[in-house]
């Protein structure tokens, strides 16, 4: 029996089911509260995207669409991707993605780009499926920043300059 896949825009009242898939996916804890809040003061910072079977809500997905003075056209970052493993290969994560896409295009997006890990096997032979490219003359950097209320921290090293 087919079981047809909707999907849909988040809405604050997925606050709790949603938090409980970012625990499954990215271990991460927030709070569904927090969650609801972002969901209702900016719902177009960052589009989330729900997928349902049968009206159980089995994945995800997170679009954002960028842009910048030094590009001619906007692009958009699928920033996260999840299907819940008893629903995996029945066209979620497909479905997901497209409707991302469609959303991304429909605010001016040209392109859409994507970060998975080196060894996601399956993630990469997934998003290749869907007619994605692999960049690998790409490298990601990332910082840690300080929390704005961390006061700073001044020492001074032996030639009297300051870190």
């Amino acid at each position: 029996m087919s079981r047809t896949v909707y999907i849909r825009q988040a809405k604050p009242t997925d606050a709790v089911i949603f938090a409980a898939l970012n625990r499954e996916f990215n271990d991460r804890d927030m709070a569904s509260d927090v969650i609801e809040s972002r969901l209702l003061t900016d719902p177009n910072s960052e589009i989330v995207l729900i997928g349902e079977i049968e009206g159980t809500v089995v994945g995800f997905a997170c679009v954002r669409v960028t842009s910048s003075v030094c590009y001619p056209h906007p692009w958009a970052e699928l920033t996260e991707l999840y299907v819940r493993s008893g629903y995996r290969r029945r066209g979620v994560g497909r479905a997901l993605v497209q409707e991302a896409e469609r959303l991304a295009q429909k605010q001016g997006a040209t392109e859409v780009h994507l970060y998975t890990g080196d060894g996601n096997l399956v993630g990469k032979t997934f998003y290749r499926a869907l007619g994605y490219t692999e960049r690998s003359s790409e490298v990601l950097f990332q910082k840690q920043l300080r929390p704005k209320d961390q006061k700073k921290c001044w020492d001074t090293n032996e030639n009297g300059r300051h870190f």
